[in-house]
């Protein structure tokens, strides 16, 4: 069952507890920590994205296409769609021949409020390039169009592209076909669901891969990509990307919708998933940063620096300070 993780108090009282699982795996896949549930089966929504840009990495396709590897961590992004993202992305299709109509992950202006409040105003139209899985689809199209596949269909499940990518998923988390969940993601594309355990399995084997040669030099270039360009992966202020900074690349960080999160920490090889059971994913940060502190991966100047993100306020709509919203939870260490 889900535990405690976030309460939200509004003057004295505590008015919602928000629920979730987390569990912690060392780089040899065995448990190392949980909170509620480690065999909670959910979608990985876009924590997967690591995975599925390994085949882009693993079929030559960047040397293919001169693609560089800040290029490759907006594959692998959720981003706000920045100049910096929009910028990656649109080089990404002129390198493969294609435009911003070969995209089929759907339009908006940016999950940012900001960003999406200005574009708004300003009467910008809404592209499939701010979209924030627009990085992922391009690197699907790029493999289809190095490998000669169809890129108006590449998103349907059937798909060469999908397949392949679905090859990696059950490599990287030790499942069949038949034991994973697939599912439509909210970009149009597969997306999988599993056990938050074999989730956390997918991050250690990410960072210290037991399979071939090719894969651990895969491997080490998707770790390096997103740790080296962290602002890519997320965008400005966003926490996956500042936690990425803050560490200097010892945390891996990547979030997905309806509240996942996942995780790993290189010089302690401890891999993380979360997902929060209402699928809030404004209070991951908090989740996060508990998770962080208990496992004692911060220093003191560290943990200064992300102090935003480890307690929040609670504002009314005239942003006044009503309450708190903080972590509730300790893990259980499992000997």
């Amino acid at each position: 069952m889900a535990e405690g993780l976030v309460q939200i108090t509004r003057g004295n009282l505590t008015e919602n507890i928000i629920r979730g699982d987390i569990v912690v795996l060392d780089q040899n896949g065995h448990l190392n920590a949980v909170c509620g549930n480690s065999q909670k089966k959910a979608y990985l929504r876009s924590a997967a994205k690591p995975i599925q840009a390994i085949v882009a990495v693993r079929e030559g396709v960047l040397e293919y296409f001169d693609i560089t590897d800040e290029e490759l961590a907006v594959m692998c992004a959720s981003h706000i769609a920045e100049e910096v993202h929009i910028k990656a992305i649109l080089s990404i299709l002129q390198k493969i021949s294609l435009d911003e109509s070969a995209l089929a992950c759907g339009t908006d202006y940016s999950y940012d409020p900001e960003l999406r409040e200005k574009r708004i105003a300003n009467h910008v139209q809404k592209r499939a390039v701010f979209h924030n899985c627009s990085g992922k689809h391009a690197c699907m199209l790029a493999i289809c169009k190095m490998k000669g596949w169809d890129t108006r269909t590449y998103y349907l499940p059937d798909h060469p592209v999908q397949q392949r990518i679905l090859d990696e998923i059950c490599n990287f988390s030790g499942l069949s076909r038949n034991q994973i969940t697939v599912g439509i993601d909210g970009c149009g594309v597969p997306v999988f669901a599993m056990p938050l355990e074999r989730m956390a399995l997918m991050y250690a084997n990410l960072a210290h891969p037991n399979f071939s040669e090719d894969y651990a030099e895969s491997c080490q270039r998707i770790c390096k990509a997103m740790t080296t360009y962290p602002l890519m992966v997320a965008g400005t202020g966003q926490f996956a990307s500042v936690v990425m900074q803050v560490s200097q690349g010892n945390i891996l960080a990547k979030p997905g919708a309806d509240g996942i999160f996942c995780s790993h920490i290189f010089d302690r090889g401890l891999s993380v998933a979360v997902k929060m059971e209402d699928g809030n994913g404004e209070v991951l940060s908090l989740v996060m940063m508990s998770v962080y502190q208990q496992l004692g991966v911060l220093n003191a100047q560290q943990l200064e620096a992300l102090q935003s993100f480890a307690c929040v306020n609670n504002k009314n709509c005239r942003g006044e300070v009503v309450g708190m919203k903080e972590s509730i939870f300790e893990l259980e260490y499992i000997k």
